[in-house]
């Protein structure tokens, strides 16, 4: 009998997810565009159709590349027909390169996707960089295929990065007066505005 891992890995993907790569607008969920390149298909950015990820020829070999309007971003030189995981390395790209994940459906890589935004929005918010952790997590919320139970998660967490956000403003004002009434601070209730405002209805 077939483990899961083994059945999934056996299934063709359907969509791959691009996490990790320091050019940040090749991040993200490709779909198969039903086109196939050199036996294998072509998958298409969601956000930016002008990236792609497709088999290429490169000199007397083949790989995958990663590439934006023609450009090279990053690659990898493999035999395999399946966009490989690891082994990426930058070209026009900055590093650090990315690590792919192949899925065979959209549901699971927007899932694989989502916890990949909330890992780094949560060691953003180690570093102390809020906002930063927020607007991951703002990007989070919009992949698709995303359970309402998952969303109400992440916005509880944008909630969480936008308060501490507010706190780290206000401990520096604090930090820098002297005997004032720190309740009258206006930056109380800051990060409840800032999170109800980018809430989209």
């Amino acid at each position: 009998m077939f483990e899961f891992e083994e059945l999934e890995a056996a299934l063709p993907h359907q969509a791959v997810v691009v996490i990790g790569a320091g050019s940040k607008e090749v991040n993200g969920l490709y779909v198969d565009t039903g086109v196939q390149a050199h036996g294998a298909p072509i998958f298409r950015h969601m956000e930016h159709s002008a990236t792609l990820l497709a088999r290429e020829p490169a000199g007397n070999r083949i790989g995958w590349l990663i590439g934006v309007n023609r450009c090279p971003y990053y690659g990898i030189r493999t035999d395999d027909s399946r966009c490989p995981a690891k082994g990426w390395r930058p070209f026009k790209g900055e590093g650090p390169a990315p690590r792919v994940e192949g899925r065979a459906d959209i549901a699971e890589a927007s899932i694989c996707l989502v916890q990949a935004c909330c890992d780094e929005a949560d060691a953003l918010s180690d570093q102390g960089r809020f906002r930063v952790a927020a607007e991951v997590l703002g990007r989070a919320l919009t992949v698709p295929v995303l359970q309402a139970t998952r969303a109400a998660d992440i916005h509880g967490r944008r909630a969480k990065a936008f308060r501490q956000l507010a706190e780290s403003k206000k401990k520096v004002r604090q930090e820098g007066e002297d005997d004032r009434d720190v309740d009258e601070d206006p930056l109380h209730g800051l990060a409840a505005e800032w999170a109800v405002e980018e809430v989209a209805f």
